[in-house]
């Protein structure tokens, strides 16, 4: 699951469950706010799909989206490789 969160600044995390009930969360996943130009201060609302062998993210920019919308990408296996490092079985 993809949410967003408030820190500092608005930024995007994930969480995982193997039975869909119990999650657990993960604030860092690796997109943060550029050193500047229109997500310099806040991502946010991440919007996800599967593009072929990627995952591509639609996000918000600074003002929830008003400067801006930006688009992120990983492959399948490499994500692949995140969650088995974070200690989960893949189906």
């Amino acid at each position: 699951m993809w949410f967003s969160y408030r820190g500092e600044y608005y930024k995007i995390g994930f969480a995982i469950s193997e039975d869909g009930q119990h999650w657990t969360r993960h604030n860092e996943m690796g997109l943060d706010v550029s050193s500047e130009g229109w997500d310099s201060e806040m991502v946010s609302y991440g919007f996800v799909y599967e593009n072929g062998n990627y995952l591509n993210m639609l996000y918000s920019g600074n003002g929830f989206g008003r400067s801006g919308l930006g688009i992120a990408e990983i492959e399948k296996s490499e994500l692949d490789k995140v969650i088995i490092k974070l200690g989960y079985n893949l189906i």
